[in-house]
């Protein structure tokens, strides 16, 4: 059940609800947006402004530096968002100018996701195979490890997994129904014979502990009716996670639960420097199986890592190795 959200209240309040509905008129959920916007709306409305005119290039500093962030890209997608609204109205001529004129923040900050290698995945699903059951969550650890799996296995947002239904899945044709993605869409992901027998096992874990279940029914529920939020997903990662000896190469975050969404992606292409495959034209397929607009979008999953960085040396070595015909000296 969705909380109601109050109302506008700054001097912006109309221009800011009719841009959130021209934007979800165009397909676009716009909910982080909104949130953004709904920070700078409060922000005007504690500084009393009473006038388009009162929003000046240092007021919108002001509100750009009283919301902190951790990171360059964190505080470059504020500042964006921000700036693409006031643009909005200066194509409309509701304000003179865009006042947004803070520079963006150097990306060089940035430091690399954690990529989890295949032994650490293990220990990971095999402390959430051990969860103790809590509450009324009698499949807990049946859940956690079915949810950390796909993350892993298939590539897919945690918001992705935790909204599937039932009836999303297909064991016969071995693919999963993800409806309303990051960007409005749905799409079939397939499934290996691993992944086939996983969502097996838990189906009948799932029909042993809770109430036969409607094909509409979330497949992944503590109490048979509620799907699992992401956040309670988040926490119970973060508490398996702490309970790992894990090192953090330097430079790296620290693992969260979309790290497992950055591993997916660099162990496909692991894979396919590893079988001599054309990466650029695989990057295609790569891109539209995790639901991404364009391969610009992937690419930022494809953090380089020592071994890419071994493989694709080793690629280039084979290709300009002394015995390629085309460094043969023609005289």
């Amino acid at each position: 059940m969705s909380t109601k959200r109050s109302a506008f209240a700054s001097i912006l309040a109309k221009d800011i609800s009719t841009y959130i509905s021209e934007k979800r008129a165009l397909g676009n959920r716009y909910l982080t947006e909104e949130d953004t916007l709904r920070l700078l709306d409060r922000f005007l409305a504690a500084q009393g402004i009473a006038s388009r005119s009162g929003i000046t290039p240092e007021l919108v500093n002001r509100f750009l530096y009283s919301r902190p962030r951790r990171t360059a890209r964190s505080y470059n997608l504020l500042r964006v968002t921000i700036k693409a609204f006031f643009e909005y109205l200066v194509e409309r001529h509701r304000i003179p100018g865009n006042p947004v004129q803070a520079p963006e923040r150097s990306k060089r900050d940035l430091c690399r996701p954690f990529i989890f290698t295949p032994s650490q995945i293990r220990e990971l699903l095999t402390a959430a195979g051990r969860l103790p059951s809590k509450g009324s969550s009698r499949i807990r650890r049946h859940i956690c490890y079915a949810i950390f799996a796909l993350l892993y296995a298939l590539g897919l947002r945690i918001g992705e997994v935790t909204r599937l239904c039932i009836s999303d899945v297909d064991l016969n044709e071995g693919r999963l129904l993800v409806r309303m993605t990051k960007f409005s869409k749905t799409r079939w992901v397939p499934f290996g014979p691993n992944v086939r027998g996983m969502l097996q096992r838990y189906l009948v874990h799932r029909q042993r502990l809770v109430n036969t279940p409607l094909p509409d029914a979330p497949l992944f529920s503590f109490t048979g009716t509620c799907s699992v939020s992401p956040q309670a997903m988040r926490k119970t990662f973060r508490r398996l996670i702490s309970a790992m000896d894990l090192r953090i190469p330097p430079g790296s975050r620290p693992p969260v639960v979309h790290s497992l969404r950055h591993s997916f992606a660099v162990s496909r292409l692991l894979k396919w420097y590893r079988q001599g495959a054309n990466v650029s034209e695989r990057l295609y397929a790569l891109s539209t199986f995790m639901g991404h607009v364009d391969p610009t979008s992937t690419q930022v999953y494809l953090t380089i890592t020592d071994d890419l960085l071994f493989e694709a040396s080793r690629r280039f070595e084979d290709f300009a190795s002394p015995d390629a015909k085309w460094l043969e000296d023609p005289i």
